[in-house]
């Protein structure tokens, strides 16, 4: 064996007990110097497995954290894409915007509650009472104090010792919700809804009153108490009676006995001819709905027709026939029956049904001059919300 090969040899042997020593770490990077120790080239080489596995273990690591952090992205972008998938909302605003639209009810009026309310030392504060509503309406008054009627509150054309100021005040809206008046109380559990605010009455310093509200959903009907009309208030003393007229506006409101009337009122009276009254409504849509008058009658047989008692909606006539027959003594008021009057348009916001005693059949009959229903109430069955004006009862 010549030098070459005894030192080709040497290196050899050196090399495989070198990997002899360190376990057989193929995969770590071993120095082939001759000049290293097993001590050195173990030490070496652990150093390096220890680097590699290091290695190893922060790429396993950033894979694993890129990995989660993936995940992660695609979860919260599901969660992104969940909340905005049927909002136009930017997604910068969405955590601001679910929190508001969580509270807030469902309403097509703008919340104008952002913005304070100062209010006067003297007038009318109708707060519309539910969570997060627009602000109140507010109506300001001079003097020390004011009588209000709800009349005018709700009709342009009023007249009499009523300022300006209070006429044509809108009928609030709720979507899903129907009106039913304005109260003394804020909390329902404390309201008589026979018993709205009494705004004939003088009023003095800030005056709050309420809105309640009746939900509503598909097709409903909403009753219309003709006692509660404020057109009594200015026809006090235009109405005939059996034996005399009307001296004031109650003089109208008949307390029922017969156990059928709704609100066990009703109105008489109605026997001058040409006596007319308007019943008014208020609706959220335009709409057709069906109409029924609850009525009765006394003294006298009743046979009215279109041209006889002329009943029309927002001036469109009603076409009908109704004949009922009195019976028992004179005075003797019938049950109270509904009668059908058909289908009818109403349009969003205000509506009046007038009702006109136009004929002369009862002339020599007592102070009657003309026949004329009993009046209880009329039913108005729609898909819209349906609220009708109505005076302290």
């Amino acid at each position: 064996m010549n030098k070459k090969s005894i030192k080709l040899f040497s290196i050899l042997a050196l090399s495989a007990f070198g990997l002899i020593s360190c376990g057989n770490r193929t995969s770590s990077t071993v120095p082939t110097s001759s000049t290293a120790n097993s001590s050195t080239t173990s030490s070496i080489v652990a150093d390096s497995s220890s680097v590699q596995t290091s290695s190893v273990k922060e790429d396993s690591s950033v894979k694993e954290n890129s990995s989660v952090k993936e995940n992660s992205s695609v979860e919260a972008s599901s969660v992104l894409n969940s909340s905005v998938e049927d909002s136009s909302t930017p997604a910068s605003s969405i955590d601001a915007s679910s929190q508001e639209n969580s509270s807030l009810e469902d309403s097509s009026v703008e919340n104008s509650s952002v913005e304070p309310v100062v209010l006067p030392e003297k007038g009318l504060v109708m707060n519309y009472n539910y969570p997060n509503c627009p602000n109140p309406i507010v109506k300001e008054y001079t003097g020390t104090a004011r009588r209000f009627q709800l009349y005018s509150l709700f009709d342009v054309n009023a007249s009499g010792d009523i300022s300006e100021s209070f006429r044509n005040i809108p009928i609030p809206e709720r979507p899903g919700y129907r009106f039913v008046g304005w109260f003394d109380s804020e909390t329902p559990s404390e309201v008589n809804l026979e018993k709205t605010t009494d705004f004939t009455q003088a009023k003095s310093g800030l005056y709050n009153v309420y809105a309640q509200w009746e939900a509503i959903s598909g097709t409903n009907t909403a009753i219309i108490e003709c006692e509660h009309t404020p057109e009594l208030i200015s026809k006090a003393t235009m109405g005939l009676g059996y034996s005399g007229g009307t001296t004031e506006w109650a003089s109208f409101i008949i307390a029922d006995t017969t156990g059928t009337a709704s609100n066990e009122a009703f109105l008489s009276y109605l026997y001058a001819d040409g006596f007319s009254l308007d019943f008014r409504f208020y609706s959220t849509k335009n709409t057709t709905a069906t109409l029924t008058m609850r009525y009765s009658n006394e003294f006298v047989d009743l046979m009215l027709d279109q041209d006889s008692y002329p009943i029309t909606v927002n001036g469109t006539s009603i076409s009908y026939n109704l004949e009922r027959q009195h019976v028992g003594q004179p005075s003797d008021v019938m049950d109270f029956v509904d009668f059908d009057l058909g289908t009818i348009s109403i349009q969003k916001g205000m509506n009046v049904i007038t009702c006109t005693s136009n004929n002369n059949y009862a002339t020599g009959t007592g102070t009657m001059q003309a026949i004329a229903p009993l009046l209880d109430c009329f039913k108005i069955t729609s898909d819209a919300a349906i609220s009708y004006i109505s005076n302290h009862m």
